[in-house]
């Protein structure tokens, strides 16, 4: 259960990284050469001038769903820290076993 949880943290995020940090690099590229880059069309422009639309407005359903099941994955992974298991040397905890009678 922990691992689903994991997984549905990081997941999402690492997409969104890789998709960010690649339509930044496109944007650098733009700007280096001396264009404006239109976010609008994600092109760069040399003739006219674009303004700037940031990543959550552009990509609005997306980054909410995202981060919606990254919660998701942080409430299984809690509940899943929150589940009773054995101890390491799988004994019972105190009070739970049953008792020997002494021999007389």
């Amino acid at each position: 259960m922990n691992r689903i949880g994991l997984i549905l943290i990081i997941a999402p995020l690492l997409v969104f990284w890789i998709h960010y940090s690649s339509e930044m690099v496109a944007v650098d590229q733009c700007i280096d050469a001396g264009g404006s880059f239109n976010y609008t069309t994600m092109m760069c422009s040399f003739t006219e001038r674009a303004d700037f639309i940031p990543y959550s407005q552009r990509y609005r359903w997306s980054v909410n769903i995202a981060l919606g099941i990254s919660l998701l994955g942080l409430v299984i992974t809690i509940a899943g820290s929150q589940r009773r298991r054995p101890n390491s040397l799988g004994a019972r905890p105190l009070g739970t076993g049953t008792r020997r009678r002494a021999l007389n």
